[in-house]
C-alpha cells in the first residue's frame, strides 16, 4: 500500500441481537458482536450451532448498542 493513499475506515463493531422468527412471539438466540446484521446472523449460525437450514432462514438481527 502506498504511504499517502488513504486507508478505509475499520468497520465499527455493533451489539446485535438475535432472534427466531417462528411464530409469536419471537425467541431469542442470544447476542452478538459484529459489524452488521448479515455479518451477526452469520456468526451467531456457528456460535450457537443453528444447523438447520428453515431455523437459519428464520434468524433476525436488531441493532442494541
Amino acid at each position: 500500500m502506498r504511504p499517502n493513499m488513504p486507508q478505509k475506515p475499520a468497520a465499527a463493531m455493533q451489539t446485535w441481537a438475535i432472534s427466531r422468527i417462528k411464530g409469536t412471539p419471537a425467541v431469542e438466540i442470544g447476542w452478538v458482536d459484529a459489524p452488521d446484521a448479515e455479518t451477526a446472523i452469520k456468526i451467531a449460525i456457528e456460535r450457537y450451532s443453528i444447523k438447520d437450514r428453515e431455523q437459519q432462514k428464520r434468524l433476525v438481527a436488531r441493532r442494541v448498542r
